[in-house]
């Protein structure tokens, strides 16, 4: 995949029609705001899922999905306490 931007991840464009695309992007994300539990923060490793489409002034963002990737895993499950644990399918 090209990249985004110089020092960016990787990215891929798919064109459904002339006016409308699907743009994945995978991105490393640090520096982020600190929470109510911790003033430290980690870095995360995300993909940005955005659908666009052209309209007479340029292209708009029309949706956008922000998963997060989680090394070695593929899912999540929900115990039964109600905590979610990540977890890989290759076990």
């Amino acid at each position: 995949m090209p990249s985004a931007w110089p020092g960016e991840g990787p990215y891929s464009l798919s064109t459904l029609t002339a006016d409308v695309a699907v743009v994945h992007a995978r991105l490393r994300l640090e520096g982020q705001a600190a929470t109510l539990e911790s003033d430290r923060t980690a870095v995360c490793h995300t993909i940005l899922s955005f659908v666009v489409h052209r309209h007479a002034e340029g292209w708009s963002c029309a949706s956008a999905q922000n998963t997060d990737i989680i090394p070695n895993t593929e899912t999540n499950l929900v115990e039964p306490d109600g905590t979610v644990r990540s977890v890989s399918y290759r076990h």
